[in-house]
Parts: structure tokens; C-alpha cells; sequence
């Protein structure tokens, strides 16, 4: 292979590794604010299981209530009264757990492990895909698997989204920014210049 052939290759394999960099950028940016979201959710999670173990106590205890109320003739007030205080009692536990059951702590824990996971695997799969033997080939494939890339970052976006305090908006969309080698951006078609920080 000439010298200008290996020069222009070795180029293209620049700007393919580039874009695949900045996938890899947008999902450890992502993923790092989810799992900052998930850690600060931990409090209120630990709060709300120790109500629920006091509760929880507290309810265990009614059939004893019962039995005293029964042996020292307590006056019928003083049962219904009890047993308001057991139902109400009851009714925080169930909202308690309502609120426990929503909290978004493991969802963005997973979300989080899937962006580093990802992460790691787009560049593994850029040098799986990288060979230097044939590299018109490799080059094709290697922009079909940004392509894939693009299609997961999408989709791990559209689930990042369903979390409102997580705010996307400030982390770039890496196929706006650097598509495939081939294709024209989109901020380009706009006029603007394309610019990363992460």
C-alpha cells in the first residue's frame, strides 16, 4: 500500500476514533450524573426504611394492646381510640412504602451502570473493528458500529430523560457534534461550530 494511501487511512481512522471518544465522553457524562442523583437519594431512602422498621414494630404490637385492653376493662373509647391510632399508624406505613416503592434510587443506579458500561465498550469494540490489513473495510464497519453507538446513546438518553432532575441539556449530544466521517453534522449544516466539553 502506498505511503498516501496509509496517510489518508491512518486519517480516517483519527476522525473515526475521535467520534467514538466522544460517545465515550457523553455516556461517562451521563452516567456519572446519574450515579450522583442515585448516591444523593441514598438519606431519604435510609430514613424512610427505619420508619418503616419502627412502624412495623409498632403494628406487631396490637395484638398485645388487645389482650391488655381485654384484662383491664379498659371503657370501648379508649379500644376505638387505639384502634385509630393502629389504622393511622397502618396508613403511614402504606405511604411509606408507596413513596419507597417510586424513589428512583435503583432505576438510576442501573441507568448509571449501563452508561460505564457502554463506555467501555464502545472503544473495545472500535479496536475489535480497527484492522490494519484491510482498512477500507474495517473503516465501512467502523461506521456502522458508530452508527449502532448513536442508536444506544439514544435510547439511553430517552430513559436518562425520564428522571426530571437529571438535566441533560447540559451535556452535548456526541452524534450532533462528530458524526461519522461522511455524513455532515448538523451544527455545521446550521453554521455553527461544533463544541465539546465535558
Amino acid at each position: 500500500m502506498s505511503n498516501t494511501m496509509n496517510e489518508y487511512y491512518e486519517k480516517k481512522f483519527a476522525e473515526l476514533k475521535k467520534a467514538v471518544i466522544l460517545r465515550q465522553k457523553e455516556c461517562e457524562a451521563i452516567g456519572k450524573m446519574s450515579e450522583k442523583l442515585a448516591n444523593s437519594l441514598i438519606p431519604r431512602n435510609k430514613k424512610i426504611n427505619i420508619l418503616l422498621i419502627i412502624f412495623g414494630a409498632l403494628i406487631v404490637t396490637k395484638g398485645v394492646a388487645d389482650l391488655i385492653m381485654l384484662k383491664l376493662n379498659i371503657p370501648e373509647w379508649a379500644n376505638m381510640l387505639i384502634l385509630v391510632i393502629y389504622t393511622v399508624i397502618g396508613v403511614i406505613i402504606t405511604i411509606l412504602a408507596a413513596i419507597q416503592a417510586r424513589s428512583p434510587h435503583e432505576a438510576l443506579k442501573k441507568l448509571a451502570a449501563d452508561y460505564h458500561a457502554y463506555n467501555i465498550q464502545f472503544m473495545s469494540d472500535y479496536l475489535e473493528y480497527r484492522d490494519e490489513r484491510d482498512p477500507a473495510t474495517s473503516i465501512e464497519r467502523i461506521k456502522v458500529l458508530i452508527k449502532s453507538q448513536n442508536d444506544i446513546l439514544q435510547i439511553l438518553r430517552r430513559q436518562a430523560s425520564a428522571f426530571n432532575e437529571l438535566d441533560l441539556s447540559q451535556i452535548p449530544i456526541s452524534y450532533l457534534i462528530e458524526p461519522a466521517p461522511g455524513t455532515t453534522s448538523i451544527s455545521q449544516v446550521e453554521g455553527q461550530s461544533p463544541q465539546v466539553s465535558v
